[in-house]
């Protein structure tokens, strides 16, 4: 019938979803940098950047599922998504360093106690599984990951011994200085001389 191709349109319209995506992973991917983080900015950091992660992928799974049904040459509507993926991995990256920057700040100055432990294990599980899933559509993604929470959960160890020996090494140096107090010989005062002469 030798009527007109559609397919630019087509693709316009599909690559809409991919632009708008690519320009908040742009904004996404500037490093926010601080000197005193605090914990509030990071968590607000760690779910904008998972967000921004969660809708990326979805929207290039969706971008390459419509590509690979309409297209006899998906890989060469591929290369449209080579900027996306640099900054898709720049986000992934900020977004570990911003769950490193957690878990530094939840530790300094804490008391180490069971409940505090359970608190901090439980973010980091969460936040675990967010990379994990998210791992899996950046370059090098998974070991990035993996070598990260086993960094902090090496700082959180440190920081469980070092707070524990601290507590032990105080109450055994007060133990100590009460038993001290206790062998001092009792002086008697002058009355008490007098009494027993």
């Amino acid at each position: 019938m030798n009527l007109p191709t559609f397919y630019h349109q087509f693709s316009f319209l599909l690559r809409v979803p991919v632009d708008l995506v690519h320009q908040w992973l742009k904004m996404r991917s500037e490093k926010v940098v601080c000197r005193h983080w605090d914990l509030l900015t990071l968590n607000t950091l760690m779910e904008d950047s998972d967000d921004c992660l969660s809708a990326a992928i979805g929207v290039k799974i969706k971008y390459m599922e419509f590509v690979t049904r309409t297209t006899q040459n998906p890989m060469e509507q591929q290369r449209y998504l080579e900027s996306f993926d640099m900054k898709l991995d720049v986000v992934f990256q900020n977004y570990l360093g911003y769950i490193r920057h957690w878990a530094r700040t939840a530790t300094e100055d804490q008391d180490v106690d069971v409940e505090w432990c359970e608190q901090v294990v439980n973010v980091l599980k969460s936040e675990w599984y967010r990379a994990k899933v998210h791992s899996t559509s950046v370059s090098r993604g998974e070991a990035t990951a993996a070598q990260l929470f086993c960094n902090v959960a090496k700082d959180l160890i440190n920081q469980i011994i070092r707070s524990y020996l601290t507590e032990k090494l105080d109450s055994a140096g007060r133990s100590l200085i009460e038993e001290d107090f206790d062998d001092e010989p009792q002086t008697m005062d002058s009355e008490e001389e007098e009494s027993h002469s």
